[in-house]
């Protein structure tokens, strides 16, 4: 009964604050999306999920941090509420999202493209296997052990995250702990560490839209775009972080993703865009101490491709004047 009760809970406030997610990444989304050349429903998947990471990274610190009660009954109470309050807000500005996956599926049924069939049922069937593998194995890897996953039990048992754990292994005191975050999150809700590596997976399914994205935003064909975005998933280290308590993915998925809306932000000027790259590099400063190098390179980029640009429009207006 308990684990019914558990998991009804689980996939409740999960579900609500995915709809939550998706409804404000309408929000984000809806000046860009404006152009036909956007493709709509990967990049509203790509921004919930970031939306959704900063969801529980936030209500998480918030309840253990500044009110300093954390427990199942705080985080449930306090997800729901704010995932009603950001439906109610933003329900409006949702994008329709079953219809465009009807359609993305339809096309991909008219092409007859046998290799895109076989990829796809590839992929389908790896992501059972890895969903199997968090599920039935434990966690396995040394740091994790050290410094990623023993901090999110001394916040359950306390009920509350401390500025300093007394502990020996002065790592854990030494790290940045983001992920251990969303790690406490799917730990809570049965007291047990099955699920404590599905944030991993997420971030690397994350990838997929994310690159199919990106490759349409380059005016890559939608079917090779397609293929593409779905053997990214399928690189080795990809697939081995993704049954970890590790951080890798996180952070470097988070950079393709901020830079993915900065690109859009130069294409079409809407500055929402820079808020969800900000909120992208604000989740991965909180993942390594190394993460500050990663916003510091995009913004080099970014500041390249103002000046390049900024070049082309003057230099065409000294052309019409000529």
């Amino acid at each position: 009964m308990d684990d019914l009760v558990n998991w009804a809970l689980f996939l409740i406030v999960n579900g609500l604050a995915l709809y939550a997610a998706y409804c404000f990444s309408g929000y984000f989304l809806r000046n860009s999306l404006s152009s036909a050349t956007m493709p709509a429903l990967s990049l509203g998947i790509a921004a919930s999920g970031i939306i959704y990471f900063a969801h529980i990274t936030l209500v998480v610190l918030f309840l253990g941090v500044i009110l300093r009660y954390l427990n199942l009954y705080s985080v449930v109470v306090t997800s729901v509420l704010v995932s009603i309050v950001m439906v109610y807000r933003f329900r409006r500005d949702c994008q329709p999202f079953s219809l465009p996956l009807k359609q993305s599926i339809c096309r991909i049924y008219k092409s007859k493209d046998f290799f895109l069939y076989g990829i796809i049922l590839l992929f389908i069937a790896q992501v059972i296997i890895l969903i199997a593998k968090i599920i039935i194995l434990p966690p396995h890897i040394w740091d994790v052990f050290t410094y990623h996953l023993t901090p999110a039990v001394e916040w359950f048992q306390q009920g509350l995250i401390p500025a300093v754990i007394d502990t020996p292994v002065y790592r854990i005191n030494a790290q940045a702990l983001g992920m251990t975050v969303l790690n406490y999150w799917h730990f809570i809700f049965f007291r047990d560490d099955f699920l404590v590596e599905l944030p991993m997976l997420l971030w690397a399914l994350l990838l997929v839209p994310v690159s199919y994205a990106a490759m349409r935003l380059s005016d890559v064909s939608e079917v090779w775009s397609q293929k593409f975005a779905i053997l990214i998933f399928f690189i080795p280290i990809v697939l081995m972080q993704a049954i970890t308590a590790k951080d890798h993915l996180g952070l470097n998925v988070g950079f393709f993703a901020a830079l993915l809306f900065i690109s859009i932000f130069l294409k079409s000027r809407d500055y929402k865009m820079l808020l969800l790259a900000a909120t992208t590099f604000g989740l991965m400063l909180g993942y390594k101490l190394s993460a500050p190098l990663y916003p510091i390179i995009a913004f080099v980029f970014f500041m390249v491709f103002i000046v390049m640009n900024d070049r082309r429009l003057l230099l065409d207006s000294v052309e019409r004047l000529a």
